[in-house]
């Protein structure tokens, strides 16, 4: 199943980039939407494209940050 949110769409830190390139990782995009709208999903769906999310980031306790990469079957 799939739950719409309303998000914003943001860039990648540079710094964040080149950490995650480090170990092999390619973030490309990141979302923050409300915390309450996210449960734990691995995925993500945004202008017909999928995204892994690698990781989710509490920005205030009402909203979270997804920094995400283009999907990939595992």
């Amino acid at each position: 199943t799939s739950t719409q949110v309303f998000a914003d769409k943001k860039s990648i830190k540079q710094s964040e980039f080149y950490q995650a390139m480090s170990i092999g990782i390619r973030p490309e995009i990141t979302f923050v939407i409300r915390e309450i709208d996210y449960s734990n999903q691995d995925k993500l769906q945004y202008n017909n494209k999928k995204y892994d999310i690698l990781r989710s980031y509490s920005i205030d306790g009402e909203l979270i940050e997804l920094i995400c990469k283009g999907y990939s079957k595992k």
